[in-house]
């Protein structure tokens, strides 16, 4: 018996060609949307939230750049790993003056929601190909629109000009908080729902499997194992 390794990306853009896997589907990401509170209104005084690793990959800098191109108070939550504390203590810490910049440290699921779910718009401004981002879909299912890089899976995961914004640059991300302010929120949740369930998720494994299962492969009258793999 002679195995096949069959991969599962979690979005179209996570895929490498030059790495020759052998993918049969995507499957995206999925949340509970039942543990996020869905917020009608962004909180007064209004603000942009960013939640990520403090990261170059994340943008941490950008979403500072953006915020004081466009005079927005911001407040940033998440982890600052080792390996980032050099990048955190040059390009962060000195702009965080809990005033316009605050730093809010790490969130619990209770507070990435009420972080998230309170401001006008969450800043996505990626520096690398993401794979999923998470963050994206939990910012919109509490009816928060999602100003992005148009990088990685970001053109995946966000329906342009009705559950956020997807650009190219730090003034465009800025021109975009205006327009995410219009947005309705219910639209940016129902993006969610429709698209980026745990059950969304699970039925899609189920239908690969199903598939996969269907199909007789077979190789000098041997049937051959598959093991599947999600990346």
């Amino acid at each position: 018996m002679c195995g096949i390794n069959l991969f599962i990306s979690i979005s179209n853009s996570q895929r490498d060609t030059n790495l020759g896997l052998n993918y049969v589907s995507t499957v995206y990401n999925g949340i509970a949307p039942n543990t996020y509170s869905f917020y009608p209104q962004p909180e007064q005084p209004s603000y942009l939230a960013f939640l990520g690793r403090m990261s170059p990959e994340k943008g941490a800098h950008l979403a500072i750049e953006i915020a004081k191109w466009s005079g927005w108070h911001l407040k940033m939550a998440g982890k600052v790993d080792a390996i980032d504390l050099e990048y955190f203590e040059t390009k962060i810490l000195p702009h965080i003056d809990n005033s316009q910049i605050e730093f809010l440290g790490e969130a619990n699921h209770h507070q990435k929601s009420v972080l998230m779910g309170g401001a006008v718009a969450t800043l996505f401004p990626i520096t690398w190909q993401e794979p999923f981002g998470l963050v994206m879909i939990e910012s919109m299912v509490t009816g928060t629109p999602v100003i992005a890089m148009s990088l990685g899976s970001a053109p995946e995961v966000i329906a342009h000009g009705v559950s956020g914004f997807l650009c190219q640059t730090v003034t465009e991300c800025v021109d975009a908080i205006a327009l995410a302010a219009q947005l309705s929120r219910r639209a940016c949740r129902d993006h969610v729902l429709m698209n980026f369930t745990v059950k969304r998720m699970a039925d899609g494994y189920e239908a690969v499997y199903q598939k996969i299962l269907g199909e007789k492969y077979s190789r000098n009258g041997q049937k051959r194992d598959l093991v599947m793999q999600t990346l």
